[in-house]
């Protein structure tokens, strides 16, 4: 791709936000860039909506493809990449609107890279998430749980726990990309796709992803490249739901990248620990149950699925 301009194509996919996804398309057709095509993967009914998103794609001389399918984060996401004709692929969530040259400054880092060492690259939320501080990065760092520090290169935790970024000074390789607003040569991500076992809203699969994607090739994130996310509350699970989720989904993928490693088992299991002292204290301190709820329902199903201790392990479909 050096020396010439890298084609794009965009996949979004959507349930049930038609106002979030107008707002997003026409952050699209503001780009100092535009992509050779727009695919809408709908897994609910966006009925009129479709024709809108359309008409306003192609008045940028932009392609719209739309194509209808079952709810899963994953196997949507995977569709839609089937379809892509361009040499990257930008996967965007339909609450998300782009920064204007997010395009532009995404392609120049693949322009600049003949040998294609560099298989993804991403931008930055804006504005910046806070940084934790305090105990509870303390207690973050302590039992390996999730956080965010300033200016840190993400990578994955032995615990399949992530450290994400936040103000960054620089472009940085990293092992891990989000795909609320995310790119990969169109080329390797065939090789490796989103998992297609999973089924319904899927957490944690664009951290699976790019972390198989990092053991074989460069990603890089952009402190350029920005765009701003709203978190439509349309289409979203209760709180139960959402912990059941998260710590199912990443136990999941947990024995799919890190459980050969006995040290990974111990810091896997400490971290379970930490989560649930701290949910336990959310739950006390705010009254809300589904906090503990959703922990101990995650565990269960994790038990179901015999994937929360070692042992044989296949991927494959989960039961929820």
């Amino acid at each position: 791709m050096n020396d010439r301009n890298a084609s794009a194509s965009i996949v979004i996919c959507t349930l049930n936000r038609p106002d979030d996804i107008q707002r997003c398309i026409r952050s699209i057709g503001e780009q100092t860039r535009l992509p050779r095509q727009v695919i809408v993967v709908d897994a609910g009914d966006l009925g009129e909506v479709r024709h809108i998103l359309a008409a306003e794609c192609e008045a940028q001389g932009i392609a719209f493809v739309y194509r209808q399918a079952q709810p899963s984060t994953t196997r949507q996401r995977n569709e839609g990449a089937a379809l892509v004709d361009a040499e990257v692929t930008f996967f965007l969530d339909d609450d998300v609107e782009l920064g204007k040259d997010y395009i532009e400054q995404i392609l120049s880092v693949y322009e600049s890279d003949p040998n294609g060492a560099i298989a993804g690259a991403c931008g930055v939320l804006d504005p910046a998430p806070q940084p934790g501080r305090g105990f509870w990065q303390w207690y973050a760092r302590l039992f390996l749980l999730p956080e965010t520090r300033v200016d840190a290169a993400p990578r994955m935790k032995a615990s399949n726990y992530p450290v994400h970024s936040t103000m960054l000074t620089q472009p940085r390789d990293t092992e891990l990309m989000p795909s609320t607003a995310v790119s990969y040569r169109t080329s390797v991500f065939r090789e490796f796709l989103f998992d297609a076992n999973l089924t319904g809203y899927v957490m944690a699969e664009d951290l699976d992803l790019s972390y198989r994607v990092s053991r074989r090739y460069r990603l890089r994130v952009l402190p350029q490249a920005i765009f701003r996310h709203s978190k439509s509350p349309v289409s979203r699970n209760d709180r139960r739901e959402t912990e059941k989720r998260r710590l199912l989904f990443t136990q999941y993928f947990f024995r799919k990248n890190l459980a050969g490693r006995l040290r990974c088992w111990l810091a896997r299991y400490w971290a379970l620990l930490g989560l649930g002292l701290r949910y336990a204290f959310v739950a006390l301190k705010s009254g809300d149950a589904q906090w503990l709820q959703g922990y101990f329902a995650g565990l269960r199903a994790a038990a179901r699925n015999r994937i929360l201790w070692p042992g044989r392990f296949q991927p494959g479909p989960l039961e929820h």
